[in-house]
């Protein structure tokens, strides 16, 4: 058996061990990643892969947006890219009551800095002519929410944990 020292041991080389592990490393310090297999080939590297910033618990707001702001500039952060996209989720409301529901959710989501866009009937219509007309409102960001290419995300991982002179055992 070999004997590593480091400053830190992540246990896990998912995404949050692999980011935990970069922004230590950029902080001078010394890590080693214990992963039963290869870096990000588990549930972080097969998951759906969004970043979303809607439909959050309101205390999670501050951290998305920080997340967000660091998926934005990926290709400057790690020197490549990721195919970062940025979609969003359109939130629809199909009665009084869940449009008040809509309502609220957009001024909390407003109160933390997110661009929400209020749609009514008619302009759900006209730019999605195939959704149910049972729909009385919906809301969607004006700033999307980010969807890096899942297979890209993981796959930098590895390069980038050699690049800042971490072992991954």
């Amino acid at each position: 058996m070999s004997r590593a020292t480091a400053d830190v041991a992540i246990i896990g080389g998912g995404l949050i061990g692999a980011w935990t592990a970069f922004f230590l490393a950029r902080r001078g310090q010394s890590v080693v990643v214990f992963e039963k297999g290869t870096i990000g080939a588990q549930s972080s590297g097969t998951n759906f892969g969004n970043l979303r910033l809607q439909g959050r618990f309101p205390a999670q707001y501050p951290l998305s947006l920080r997340s967000h702001a660091l998926w934005e500039h990926f290709d400057a952060l790690i020197g490549e890219g990721c195919e970062f996209a940025q979609t969003g989720h359109l939130y629809c409301a199909f009665d009084g009551e869940e449009r008040a529901k809509l309502e609220g959710y957009a001024d909390v989501s407003e109160s933390h800095g997110l661009a929400i866009e209020r749609l009514g009937p008619a302009e759900l219509r006209r730019r999605w002519p195939w959704l149910s007309h049972a729909a009385v409102a919906a809301a969607l960001p004006a700033r999307p929410a980010p969807g890096p290419s899942r297979w890209r995300r993981v796959s930098v991982k590895p390069r980038l944990s050699s690049r800042r002179g971490r072992r991954n055992s």
